[in-house]
């Protein structure tokens, strides 16, 4: 968690700090340690999960992770978006209570799709797209209420708001 609080302040920081500065050589550094330590949690995380969903997420967000430093050393831009996934450490265990928390977020999430898909489209691609999600997102709550194996990618998957007029 304290990675995410974490993540949160840089990655504000950075988008107040005009986006379009260069970070200097030092919040450059600053920014790779703090990465480096996302990363070897993750690492650390996926070595010690009997899970291999669980190792399997723990893996990608490491390699999230890893790609965010090197773009960083070679002096490539990294967008907000890539540091939130790069920051992202998978939770180690999720509770009952975390379960139930993600099942209200996501049911939220459904209802802002749908009311999305109604004030912006009929009919098309689009509802297709939205149709897609719809069923994505069910199986994700479905599988938290069954207590089923769902890995920290979906919910984050099912999490996110695919369009954003």
């Amino acid at each position: 968690m304290i990675i995410q609080c974490l993540a949160a302040f840089l990655i504000a920081g950075l988008m107040t700090g005009c986006a379009s500065t260069p970070l200097s050589s030092s919040q450059q550094q600053e920014l790779i340690g703090h990465l480096q330590i996302a990363k070897m949690q993750d690492q650390q995380n996926a070595a010690a999960s009997p899970d291999p969903a669980e190792a399997q997420d723990s893996l990608q967000a490491a390699a999230h992770a890893d790609r965010a430093i090197r773009e960083i050393e070679h002096g490539f831009a990294v967008s907000p978006d890539e540091l939130q996934e790069a920051f992202n450490v998978p939770p180690k265990v999720i509770t009952r209570a975390d379960k139930l928390q993600f099942i209200k977020m996501l049911t939220e999430a459904k209802q802002e799709d749908e009311n999305r898909l109604e004030a912006t489209f009929h009919e098309g691609p689009d509802r297709d797209a939205y149709a897609e999600r719809e069923d994505e997102v069910d199986e994700v709550i479905r599988d938290l209420e069954i207590g089923g194996d769902v890995p920290w990618s979906r919910i984050r998957g099912a999490l996110r708001i695919p369009y954003k007029p």
